[in-house]
């Protein structure tokens, strides 16, 4: 729960600092207020897309937190890799934010 926790503060101090709101922030990450509330609350990981339209918006790096998105279990699986290769999501921020 800790990345959660880190994500939610990281977002909220952005969106702060960019003085909106968690309604105008829900508007445009196509979500309700109350998911944005428990997103910054660290009680809830945002959906993918909901993650990547909020990062664009508060110029968030994803790689810096998608280096640290949990695994759902240990077993390696092409979608779920061993600890010795990399998370298929490391780069993605990346990837999405240059147009890749």
């Amino acid at each position: 729960m800790k990345v959660v926790k880190e994500l939610g503060k990281k977002i909220k101090e952005m969106r702060i600092k960019k003085k909106i709101s968690q309604k105008t922030l829900s508007q445009i990450a196509g979500c309700k207020r109350s998911n944005i509330a428990n997103i910054e609350g660290g009680r809830v990981y945002p959906s993918m897309p909901s993650l990547i339209k909020i990062a664009r918006f508060l110029e968030i790096n994803l790689n810096e937190i998608m280096e640290n998105w949990p695994n759902t279990d240990d077993t390696p699986t092409e979608d779920n890799p061993s600890e010795e290769e990399e998370h298929p999501h490391a780069k993605l921020g990346e990837q999405i934010l240059s147009g890749r």
